[in-house]
């Protein structure tokens, strides 16, 4: 296509324009369309000889890895990269830490995972489980809530106040359900 425009252009165009500087500018264009594929001097014999040249393709951003097929990608969600990467995967945020796609440019932007219920945000441990007695919601809370006076549930059972249940009476005495 390049090569067309540019044989329109010379023959019709010659004494307006400096068609070198066009010329240069066509290549340019077309570079930019077209994926940076290259491959060691003599060694192309096909297109399939063609490997990616992160250098040329300007490697890859922050958050993506490079894909020999298909030049860079985003990393995948619960993974991050530092920007130039030119690996073909990501590096895996921690345990119990993740990060949406191509979000991850570096460890830090890993952050802790919602806990699921019954259960509370350690900031240095990732999600453990309410103590005997204690409810949540989960999320990202960094505490339990205690059951009402007389209430109780099993550690980590706590996904609502509804969950904690009257304690057993002791002996000599009976269970009122609005009153324990």
């Amino acid at each position: 296509i390049v090569s067309k425009i540019i044989g329109v252009m010379e023959e019709r165009l010659r004494p307006a324009l400096n068609v070198q500087m066009v010329k240069e500018w066509l290549l340019e264009l077309e570079l930019a369309r077209t994926p940076a594929l290259g491959s060691h001097a003599g060694a192309g014999t096909s297109e399939d000889a063609c490997s990616w040249k992160p250098c040329e393709a300007g490697q890859c951003e922050a958050g993506q890895k490079l894909d020999q097929s298909k030049g860079c990608e985003n990393c995948p969600a619960d993974h991050w990269s530092d920007a130039g990467n030119t690996a073909s995967s990501c590096t895996a945020c921690p345990t119990g830490k993740g990060v949406d796609a191509g979000s991850g440019k570096q460890a830090s932007d890993c952050t802790w995972k919602a806990c699921n219920k019954g259960q509370y945000l350690d900031q240095t441990a990732g999600c453990k489980n309410c103590l005997e007695d204690y409810w949540s919601d989960g999320g990202k809370v960094e505490t339990c809530t205690k059951c009402p006076d007389g209430k109780g549930v099993a550690a980590g059972a706590g996904t609502s106040e509804d969950t904690c249940s009257w304690k057993p009476c002791e002996a000599g005495q009976k269970l009122d359900q609005s009153k324990g």
